[in-house]
């Protein structure tokens, strides 16, 4: 709606027919709530195609698929907890919902939004400039401080460092959304020592996430969430530079041990 001046009729045929192989693309990829990413930005899409496919079932399937996720994680919680590249993504899925979803249903991707953003801030060690605590999902750039979707994450709410690494952050830059004081607070002054726990007691999960002043150290114990996860993560604020330590039960190719660690 914003550019369509600038299209020219050729382009604008091309797009509109695009659209129903869209919405069918989106039809078939279909995944379990506990995909948050995923899951919330086929929410996204649906909601944002909805208008331009009038005659379709986009608008009552993002509904239903809204209330599919929001009844589950109420009642689950977030599966995809603290990943570093995942959690950043429904955050941004969010955003775009509290800014151009349906009017009705914005309370609710608000109440959402300050949900996702307690569990980043909770976990958040800004004098480490990492996320902190054992992590569902995460990759090699994740775990190098300053870089990855979660450093985007605290550059945007609270003007952290951040060093670009991906295209898709120019996503962000439309973004309206902030986060509460209250969120705020808890992301950059939270009071050290500091132990946070959470269970995912249906997924037999258990994590503790202790962070102090100049280092956090955070493990989980019982199940396996996800081959990516990162059941032991420690975090070291440097003289120069900041540094962390993991470890990965199912190991990538790339890498047994991996540590971001120089001496």
């Amino acid at each position: 709606k914003r550019h369509r001046t600038r299209l020219n009729s050729k382009l604008r045929a091309r797009l509109q027919a695009a659209w129903p192989l869209c919405a069918h693309a989106l039809d078939r990829h279909r995944v379990n709530w506990e995909y948050s990413n995923i899951y919330l930005l086929s929410v996204l899409s649906k909601f944002l195609l909805a208008p331009l496919l009038p005659r379709s079932d986009l608008n009552a399937d993002a509904r239903a698929q809204w209330r599919h996720w929001l009844y589950h994680t109420a009642r689950f919680g977030l599966i995809e907890y603290n990943s570093p590249t995942y959690l950043p993504v429904c955050i941004f899925a969010l955003e775009r919902l509290w800014a151009f979803g349906p009017r009705d249903l914005r309370i609710q991707f608000e109440r959402a939004l300050d949900y996702l953003y307690f569990e980043f801030a909770a976990r958040y060690h800004a004098p480490s400039g990492y996320l902190a605590g054992a992590k569902s999902r995460a990759y090699a750039l994740d775990l190098k401080s300053g870089h990855g979707y979660s450093a985007l994450v605290a550059h945007r709410q609270w003007n952290l460092p951040c060093q670009p690494d991906s295209s898709f952050m120019v996503n962000w830059l439309l973004a309206g959304y902030v986060a509460s004081p209250r969120i705020r607070a808890i992301a950059l002054h939270k009071p050290f020592p500091i132990e946070v726990k959470s269970d995912l007691a249906n997924f037999g999960i258990s994590r503790t996430d202790y962070l102090a002043a100049n280092y956090t150290l955070g493990s989980q114990t019982g199940n396996h969430a996800h081959p990516q996860e990162i059941p032991l993560f420690i975090t070291l604020r440097g003289n120069k530079k900041n540094h962390c330590v993991f470890i990965k039960p199912s190991f990538p190719t790339a890498a047994r041990f991996a540590s971001q660690q120089n001496q």
